[in-house]
């Protein structure tokens, strides 16, 4: 048997790629039983894909990253002004300030026996990201692992909602 090791995924490799496909985060989410990627584009906006599975989320993000920057080439520019953005940030950053309040207040468990403090300083984390005015990719990678954690973990709770509602923010700002 020939060693893989060195040997990229087929999700990975040239040929398997889409136009303008160039994830930097996969992610599965095991509550949710979910595929999460983002993709990057040459302007520096994050477009996300949810799947089945890892190369269909990878290639929906790829495919709305191709979208974008096609739109933009015919000059379809559908990006945020920098007021919008700067609102675009506070909401995402009120929300991530209530779905902190709500996990302080939560008394059950958290998924996979994570603790309440780790679960907190995540979620504190992305919202200094976010307040100090962090990159989009670093949103991306950070920002919606956490709380995609949080919505697959707590999917039919109040937790839930607060995230899912977080990652629409969240949404809107990768792709100001």
């Amino acid at each position: 048997m020939r060693d893989p090791k060195g040997v990229p995924p087929f999700t990975q490799s040239v040929d398997a790629k889409v136009p303008a496909e160039n994830v930097v985060i996969s992610h599965f989410v095991a509550e949710a039983g979910k595929w999460f990627a983002a993709s990057e584009g040459s302007d520096g906006t994050v477009h996300l894909g949810f799947a089945n599975t890892e190369p269909l989320a990878r290639r929906i993000a790829g495919l709305r990253t191709f979208e974008h920057l096609k739109t933009r080439a015919e000059g379809k520019d559908s990006d945020l002004s920098p007021d919008q953005m700067r609102a675009a940030r506070e909401e995402l950053a009120a929300e991530l300030e209530q779905l902190e309040g709500a996990i302080r207040a939560h008394n059950g468990d958290f998924p996979e026996q994570a603790s309440r403090e780790i679960v907190l300083i995540q979620v504190q984390t992305a919202k200094a990201l976010v307040n100090a005015g962090a990159a989009k990719g670093i949103l991306a990678r950070w920002v919606a692992p956490v709380l995609l954690f949080i919505a697959g973990g707590f999917a039919n709770g109040v937790l839930g909602a607060y995230a899912e509602r977080a990652l629409t923010a969240l949404h809107r700002v990768l792709l100001g």
